[in-house]
């Protein structure tokens, strides 16, 4: 995949491919010429498609000539009618493949002259796998280093598992993170804490995938800040990388403040804080006379920004594709939700221990 936003790559890109010798990946093929018209045309473009959407997503790049899997020569497409090719393809990609995907992204690049490039962009999909059904043809296919084959029956079996078992997967594991959160992570007071996880839909299936180098840039990028907090001390632990803020107190009755980031070799980030909010009268918690009070200006514009930081940073480090971001509220019975601006105002007063925030599903990184 080209590291670089659609809309940002440029004719000079096309030409560091060739002078680079970028070579095809799982997540990059090179195309000399658009598909043409005939049906076998369609059935190999839709292969291409559904292969990439079934792996990883990825870029396919037409108007470069390849040899050997190596971008040889940035020759450009002189199809004067860009805009009618562009629709045309989209077209054969709804009606051909099952489940239908939901969307491709197509850039026309410039160059010089009459010349183009294509770019087209897919996503990994929340819905694989898809099967290319067209013309009577029905197959699977998925891509790796050497390129697109077709799925073997074993693997269609695994495929189908893992679009069903994601959810399931993912509630498990959430559960049991919660769970040890609460027996490593106890409180004097069981301060109401915030949990943000980010999780990329392939992070159970390949749990190592981050290298030693990209957690080391994870570490430069200074972006994986604990959540609610600005300083951090970062260590290296077994999972990945931690990047912890702990403001203790041991006197009674004075709040102890403690946050951490920790991002996953799987891509997984998981940030965890008690200072999403402050108590009356600083008494402990379900005091006589304390109460404590999120204030929600604060705590929706910051998991916001904080949300957006942790995507951002991922994409830094090629962690891409699609992630579900989960939020739990621990601790909250007796926690009131109030306005930043009068926290002795009437409010809400939350009547249970935990409280999940509904999923958000990210297909890309926001870029405001």
């Amino acid at each position: 995949m080209i590291h670089k936003k659609l809309d940002e790559i440029s004719a000079e890109d096309m030409q560091i491919l060739v002078s680079n010798a970028e070579r095809e990946t799982s997540t990059l093929e090179f195309k000399q010429q658009l598909p043409g018209n005939t049906n076998n045309d369609k059935k190999e473009f839709l292969a291409d498609i559904s292969a990439f959407a079934n792996t990883r997503g990825g870029d396919i790049v037409f108007g470069i000539q390849e040899q050997d899997g190596v971008a040889k020569n940035a020759i450009g497409l002189e199809d004067a009618d860009l805009d009618q090719q562009m629709q045309r393809l989209e077209q054969i990609v709804r009606d051909g493949l099952e489940p239908r995907l939901a969307s491709i992204e197509l850039s026309a690049v410039k160059s010089s002259g009459a010349l183009w490039f294509l770019i087209i962009r897919i996503k990994k999909s929340w819905h694989a796998p898809h099967m290319v059904k067209f013309q009577g043809t029905s197959r699977f296919y998925k891509r790796n280093s050497g390129g697109k084959y077709q799925m073997d029956v074993n693997e269609i079996r695994s495929a189908f598992s893992q679009s069903g078992d994601f959810r399931s997967t993912l509630d498990k594991w959430q559960g049991d993170r919660i769970a040890k959160i609460q027996t490593d992570h106890p409180s004097p007071f069981q301060e109401p804490t915030v949990i943000v996880q980010i999780v990329p839909l392939d992070a159970f299936s390949d749990p190592n995938k981050l290298s030693t180098s990209q957690l080391e840039s994870a570490k430069r990028t200074l972006k994986f800040t604990p959540f609610g907090s600005s300083g951090y001390n970062t260590s290296y632990n077994i999972d990945g990388i931690r990047n912890i803020y702990t403001d203790r107190h041991h006197d009674s009755g004075v709040r102890n403040y403690d946050s951490y980031c920790q991002l996953y070799r799987s891509g997984i980030v998981e940030s965890l804080s008690n200072t999403i909010g402050t108590y009356i009268d600083d008494g402990p918690r379900r005091g006589k006379d304390a109460l404590f009070h999120v204030a929600t200006n604060w705590f929706a514009q910051h998991y916001l920004e904080q949300s957006l930081k942790y995507l951002k940073a991922l994409g830094e480090i090629d962690v891409v594709g699609p992630k579900v971001i989960r939020t739990t509220l621990l601790n909250m019975l007796g926690a009131s939700l109030t306005d930043a601006r009068d926290r002795y105002s009437d409010s809400t007063v939350f009547d249970r221990e935990t409280i999940l925030l509904p999923d958000i599903y990210i297909d890309e990184i926001p870029t405001n």
